[in-house]
């Protein structure tokens, strides 16, 4: 297509892959590629139906705006809410966190302020998400989102289903300017997902309580940066042919303004 890229109608990738897990299904899973699990370590077969398509517009100068969040209201505070084992933590001021993930390779990464820098704290594998690469754009696309988001003491979730979760803030700003929509996108435990990340339960206990620690030491919001991959640039020139690539390659930029600084881009 010759019109100009910046209003130019991309191609239609797939609609996103929906995975389901069995009843019994996993504690632990990993090494998933963007079309199916698998390499699934104590976990049953995902089953996936893959439906449609869909069209998106890109604005390449909006890519890296970062968000103004959604707040999912709060009734009471975070440190009031239990453990899953019933006991309720002490919650102390903390280090200042960044947390990113890598759906390809279903990683998340927490990074921890140490001194002037970020300094890399832990790898925990993601059980599950939900979709294919790319971002999420409507309400009930079973898609996982990308981009940049951050997340404040507002958006912890104490009660219901996903009980010591955290609301991610989808859509941001430049989600909402595209007309993206959903919510209630969260980081929680419980290794199933429909569009969030799932993540095994003592690992989500230990991210709840650190984020909370560094919000409560004064951070104003932890930064949430999700990517498809890895954004090396052997990564990026792999999925060169997808319909995402400009905005991939706008994503680009905070993760190796992150790699390059050790600092919150």
């Amino acid at each position: 297509m010759s019109r100009d890229p910046s209003t130019a109608t991309l191609a239609c990738p797939p609609r996103p892959l929906y995975f389901a897990p069995k009843p019994d299904a996993c504690e632990l899973c990993a090494g998933r590629d963007d079309r199916r699990i698998s390499n699934c370590l104590e976990c049953a077969k995902a089953v996936c139906v893959l439906a449609g398509r869909h069209l998106a517009r890109l604005s390449v100068a909006a890519a890296l705006l970062l968000s103004s969040v959604v707040f999912v209201p709060a009734q009471e505070s975070p440190s009031d809410s239990k453990s899953r084992d019933g006991t309720k933590p002490d919650v102390v001021a903390g280090p200042a966190l960044l947390i990113r993930i890598f759906k390809e390779e279903s990683q998340l990464e927490l990074w921890m302020q140490s001194a002037e820098t970020l300094q890399l704290l832990a790898t925990y594998p993601i059980c599950f998400w939900s979709g294919n690469l790319g971002p999420k754009l409507f309400e009930g696309d079973h898609q996982a989102p990308e981009g940049f988001y951050a997340i404040g003491l507002h958006q912890f979730v104490l009660s219901g289903k996903h009980a010591r979760s955290i609301d991610i803030g989808f859509p941001n700003a430049f989600d909402r300017s595209l007309g993206r929509t959903g919510s209630h996108i969260l980081l929680h435990g419980g290794c199933r997902s429909i569009g969030c990340f799932a993540m095994t339960d003592p690992v989500m206990d230990r991210i709840y309580v650190l984020a909370e620690q560094a919000l409560r030491a004064g951070q104003e919001q932890i930064q949430v940066h999700i990517f498809p991959f890895r954004m090396t640039d052997a990564n990026l020139q792999r999925h060169s042919k997808s319909s995402w690539y400009t905005f991939w390659s706008n994503l680009k930029h905070g993760y190796d303004a992150v790699e390059a600084t050790r600092t919150e881009a």
